[in-house]
């Protein structure tokens, strides 16, 4: 799995977040409960406890659910797509253009070559990811 792929959480995550959130409501029942029985117990330690393992538990739970439905950035989604190299003979009499896969250390104007036609230099003209639409229409014909 390579660094850009969604990661997709274990199961031991999502039942240890599941059940921090079941504990975590049942901690803050018990303390309204309690609460509502007897007013006066808002004071009383072990309903403070429970006010504050639940509300903090809640939080952490929260924070798994929000993690578990992260989707990847755009900047993933673009990394997966095949980007394309543009070639271009550097004499403009000759025109020779060749379009390629793009390779690791190709940028805009580095130097790639001679030209086959004429031998005069090629240079990097253009990179580009092409859309999903075009790719699509150039699938489908």
């Amino acid at each position: 799995m390579t660094s850009l792929e969604k990661r997709r959480p274990s199961p031991f995550f999502k039942i240890l977040t599941y059940t921090l959130l079941i504990l975590s409501l049942w901690f803050l029942l018990e303390a309204f409960v309690a609460i509502s029985a007897n007013p006066s117990m808002i004071t009383d330690r072990s309903v403070l406890y429970l006010l504050v393992m639940g509300g903090l538990g809640l939080l952490l739970a929260s924070y798994g659910l929000l993690v578990m439905r992260r989707q990847p950035s755009i900047w993933q989604k673009l990394a997966y797509k095949p980007a394309t190299t543009v070639v271009e003979c550097t004499n403009q009499q000759c025109g020779f253009k060749n379009v390629r896969r793009f390779r690791k250390g190709d940028y805009v104007f580095k130097e790639e070559g001679v030209c086959p036609q004429c031998s005069s230099p090629m240079m990097i003209s253009a990179i580009y990811v092409e859309s999903e639409e075009k790719a699509k229409l150039i699938k489908r014909w």
